[in-house]
């Protein structure tokens, strides 16, 4: 599952980038001062996920599940004891669910839907085989607001029922022996709470938002709209049978045996006849058309709306081919009977439903590719990789969440890598790098732990670390063996070292212990000296990571290793060539010798190759980092150079080295981030190598460039070279970049530029979102009718007015109230997300009293229990 980056708070902060969550649209999130709402364009432009999503998801995967009294017993063992390490429950599978039973097969016929009362009709019938002598009742998972109308096994006799929250029991008419075979049938009225097993859209009067239905089970909501086991740990074969409106597509799980029409509805059945886990049973039922694709005989399909076909191809064609490399990289041949992608409205980014991944529906216009569109550089690639790691071989627990997560997060590095080259791989894995550090920074967890906040960057770059470590023909012997042991059934995370001992015969127990079951990363300290009479360079390295980290409330406390073991190879650049020596980290001060060193150092690099996932604190002169800025062929290393000349802002050696690099690095990500820190240095000498920069074959180079730009101001030019940008510039980023530059540089008279950028049409509304966050760091409120107007596009406006409202403006405020009660749902659903999250935590008081004031002229029932809901939250001492 993957979501971009960024969530709703985000919004305000992260200029063209979407809303992001696990099970909903929206997301909390906090809004910073004006200030910290400008952002330069990314190397990527749209970048990918993570923090704010996979927090939230996280938290709701550590619930427990609601079961009955007999069950009780299950949640209490399943707490951790003070007495055992995290190392201890996760490779025990501590975490995983009992149940008595195997499920073996689900018929799921669902009809009737109702988008206003967001219900339906439902019969299951199920298949299970006891696994325990004397199985007199067995409990599946069942959301509470699904009422049976009736229950009965295979001879139609009744069956005695219980219910208990969201579980229900069902009593066979005699207990079952071992081995034996139940089939039942569950006919029932189906309700939910819209996002909570399938989510309801309704069109509403909004463009690009037809009436639509689909479902999300991860992580464990498919049982609110079907009863079934509802945890990753059993699979079972299915068939879905949908009986939808004639203009509308039900699309799901594995090949299509039959469409039947009646009249005005037509029914659709599919069958997923290879084995997988109840969550990623899905549906969805929107006005779509097929696009038909191949891999070798395998069908290949992109479902969109009929106004969205002429993008489709351009977008998804890159589809077979990663399944081909996929397929080549792991060994295995892709596993399912079609491989369909499916784009509908309001979802949070990408789910890896087997067979049949849904998609967000936004999808780039021919300009945007100039930007490397996250939806193909990252969404697509990471949610086919699911296919194999999360539906082939499944977590056991939600604490093995990495198994899946990180795999997925790993594999486009390495097809883009395959295809684009070395650079292309070292800059996908920059990016995790980045991410992972923000992550970290909130809260260190390890990577195999329930809840880890971090299985995504962090799981793709050590995943990346073994890579190296490992070589390429172990590590893909490595996974093969993992995905053939454990094909078609589950795995915890010890599976994947035992695979790994399996293939090449070498036990990684310390790096599993370090990297996989304890928190953190080595922090090394390196001090470098050459000693020309022993032709000796001598580094000091120190690990300084500390085991600080607190116990939670049942006593387990993850743990920081204080020694980090792990090769590395210390490069040495002389006037007569490079010196490379191996060492191994072993200790948590030590000292390295790199000895044949007959002349004076004209380099020295740590790590060659970033083999090792770190930080590092290293002072070299200022030529050594020059040096290595013009020679290191790794990303990561240049980048690491680039920082530490970047704070030298006096130095006018390090001016030049970056400056050099800005205008001739190889590589756009190293001229890229080669400009943002000439924006550190006076802007008399940063200036010419930053507008050169304006002309830069690379968007992400251009778009740095017109950002540092603004921040640096001083040149009688600036504004003319931004103007020119905002209007022709080919990336709808740079535009984007280039319009926040030219309102830092004058915001006085920055409005008609405002004024021109809330109508300029861009991808994902790159330009606009540029504009509403403008209008933010200006607090020009003489564009309130402007924004108010783009309330049907997307939710930013919504918070726009909120932020404003809370800075003073009542007719801001006025506005924003209004919408409490505006006709379409969508709008009501923005305009309170932005009361919670916008104005509440700028202007509590005013949130109150706008609430207050509000609630009565509110007419929508569940806006009004929305509104109620908020008030009581923020009414609480």
């Amino acid at each position: 599952m993957e979501g971009e980056e960024g969530g709703l708070p985000a919004l305000l902060a992260l200029p063209g980038d979407g809303t992001v969550g696990p099970h909903a649209a929206e997301q909390d999130a906090a809004v910073g001062a004006p200030g910290e709402l400008d952002q330069k364009v990314g190397h990527r432009g749209n970048v990918s996920f993570r923090a704010e999503r996979q927090a939230e998801f996280l938290s709701r995967s550590a619930l427990p599940m609601r079961r009955p009294v007999v069950l009780l017993f299950l949640s209490l063992a399943a707490r951790p004891g003070a007495a055992q390490s995290n190392e201890a429950l996760m490779a025990n599978d501590h975490y995983a669910r009992s149940h008595d039973y195997d499920l073996v097969h689900q018929r799921i016929v669902v009809s009737g839907f109702r988008w206003d009362s967001t219900s339906f009709e439902g019969i299951v019938t199920t298949t299970l085989l006891a696994r325990r002598p004397g199985l007199d009742s067995l409990i599946l998972d069942e959301g509470e607001l699904l009422r049976n109308l009736a229950i009965t096994d295979r001879s139609g006799a009744e069956l005695r029922t219980s219910r208990h929250g969201d579980t229900l029991v069902v009593f066979p008419l005699r207990p079952l022996r071992f081995g034996d075979t139940l089939v039942f049938t569950v006919r029932y009225h189906g309700k939910v709470k819209s996002g909570r097993g399938l989510t309801y859209i309704t069109n509403d009067g909004l463009r690009h938002r037809p009436d639509q239905i689909w479902s999300q089970g991860e992580d464990h909501d498919n049982h609110y709209w079907f009863p079934t086991y509802d945890f990753p740990n059993d699979k079972m074969t299915w068939e879905l049978v949908a009986t939808v409106p004639v203009a509308d597509l039900a699309v799901s799980n594995g090949k299509l045996v039959s469409d039947v029409p009646h009249g005005a509805s037509h029914t659709m059945t599919w069958r997923q006849e290879t084995p997988a886990s109840t969550y990623l049973v899905s549906l969805v039922i929107a006005p779509l058309v097929r696009i038909h694709d191949t891999w070798k005989a395998v069908p290949v399909d992109y479902y969109v709306y009929r106004e969205d076909s002429a993008l489709a191809r351009p977008l998804f064609r890159v589809t077979p081919d990663m399944i081909d490399v996929y397929s080549r990289l792991t060994g295995v041949a892709y596993p399912w009977a079609k491989y369909a992608q499916t784009t509908v409205a309001s979802f949070f980014g990408g789910m890896e439903n087997v067979s049949a991944t849904t998609l967000v529906d936004w999808l780039p216009d021919r300009r945007a590719y100039r930007d490397r569109p996250w939806f193909q550089y990252i969404l697509i690639p990471h949610e086919l990789a699911h296919q194999w790691f999360g539906d082939y071989v499944t977590l056991s627990s939600w604490a093995g969440m990495w198994l899946n997560e990180g795999f997925a997060e790993f594999m486009p590095g390495q097809y883009w890598g395959g295809r684009l080259g070395a650079h292309a791989e070292q800059d996908y894995y920059a990016d995790e790098y980045r991410q992972y550090l923000e992550i970290e920074a909130q809260r260190s967890m390890p990577l195999a732990s329930l809840g880890s906040n971090n299985v995504y960057p962090k799981g793709a770059l050590v995943l990346e670390m073994l890579l190296r470590y490992l070589g390429p023909e172990r590590f893909w012997a490595s996974v093969h063996a993992y995905l053939g042991s454990h094909a078609l059934g589950n795995a915890a995370t010890d599976d994947f070292r035992q695979a790994v001992l399996d293939a090449t015969g070498e036990n990684l127990d310390w790096f599993w212990n370090e990297w996989m079951y304890q928190a953190g990363h080595p922090r090394f300290d390196v001090r470098a000296a050459w000693d020309s009479a022993r032709a000796t360079v001598t580094l000091a390295v120190k690990q300084t990571q500390v085991d600080s980290l607190k116990a939670d409330s049942t006593g387990l406390r993850f743990t920081v290793p204080e020694v980090f073991r792990m090769p590395v190879t210390i490069r040495v650049g002389t006037a007569a060539g490079d010196v490379v020596h191996a060492a191994r980290l072993d200790g948590r001060e030590q000292t390295i010798a790199v000895p044949g060193v007959a002349t004076a150092p004209t380099m020295v690099v740590f790590d060659d190759g970033n083999r090792v996932l770190k930080t590092l604190s290293f002072e070299e002169p200022t030529a050594w980092l020059a040096t290595q800025l013009r020679r290191d062929a790794d990303l990561w290393n240049r980048g690491w150079a680039i920082g530490q000349l970047g704070g030298r802002t006096t130095d006018t050696a390090a001016l030049g080295a970056l400056a050099l690099a800005a205008r001739q690095a190889d590589y756009p990500l190293t001229r890229q981030q080669a400009v943002e820190a000439l924006g550190e240095f006076p802007a008399a000498l940063a200036l010419p190598a930053v507008t050169a920069a304006l002309g830069d074959t690379s968007s992400a180079v251009r778009g740095a460039a017109a950002g540092v730009l603004g921040d640096l101001g001083g040149a009688d030019d600036a504004p003319g070279l931004l103007r020119r940008a905002f209007a022709g510039d080919s990336s709808y980023e740079v535009r984007a970049a280039a319009l926040t530059a030219l309102v830092r540089l004058d915001s006085a008279r920055a409005r008609p530029l405002i004024a021109e950028g809330l109508h300029t049409p861009s991808y994902r509304g790159a330009i606009r979102d540029a504009a509403l966050r403008a209008i933010v760091r200006t607090g020009d409120t003489t564009l309130i009718v402007e924004v108010e107007g783009l309330l049907d596009q997307e939710e930013l406006p919504a918070h726009v007015l909120a932020w404003l409202g809370a800075r003073g403006s009542a007719r801001a405020l006025d506005r924003l109230a209004a919408h409490l009660d505006d006709p379409r749902a969508a709008v009501r659903g923005w305009v309170v997300s932005a009361f919670r999250q916008t104005l509440a935590r700028a202007n509590r008081a005013a949130a109150v009293q706008r609430l207050k004031g509000a609630l009565e002229s509110v007419t929508h029932a569940e806006t009004r229990e929305a509104v109620s809901d908020l008030l009581r939250q923020l009414e609480k001492p």
